[in-house]
């Protein structure tokens, strides 16, 4: 069963969350082999994402597997593309683990991600 989670992210600073799924010292399963997926969206009804994160996304991807064995995930986002994709407010969200070679998918997390306004915008 798929994590719900709710939490919140500044536009004024990068959105660097990790998370350790699973249950520590299982290693019957592991990232290794695998891709992830998360789109955020405003309403989930809509077909096109306002932010498309990936593991697979170059230079640099917005996810990153820090721990396939573990099974540590961080995202990896820049405040500038907060910025530019995302406006104030709250988004639908899910973490998709896709398998490499079988294609299959599992929601390893869904929930509600939110934007707030941060104060400190100037000093890059």
């Amino acid at each position: 069963m798929a994590a719900t989670v709710t939490f919140s992210i500044m536009n004024n600073a990068w959105f660097l969350n990790a998370f350790r799924f699973g249950v520590l010292g299982d290693t019957s399963w592991s990232f290794t082999g695998k891709h992830f997926l998360c789109d955020l969206k405003s309403d989930p009804s809509v077909t096109k994402p306002d932010l498309s994160l990936s593991s697979l996304t170059p230079s640099p991807a917005t996810i990153l597997v820090l721990d396939p064995v573990v099974r540590v995930l961080q995202f990896n986002v820049t405040d500038l593309l907060i910025r530019s994709k995302l406006q104030l407010g709250p988004y639908q969200f899910d973490l998709i683990m896709v398998d490499n070679v079988t294609g299959e998918r599992d929601t390893l997390m869904s929930g509600t991600i939110t934007v707030d306004q941060g104060v400190t915008l100037t000093g890059d």
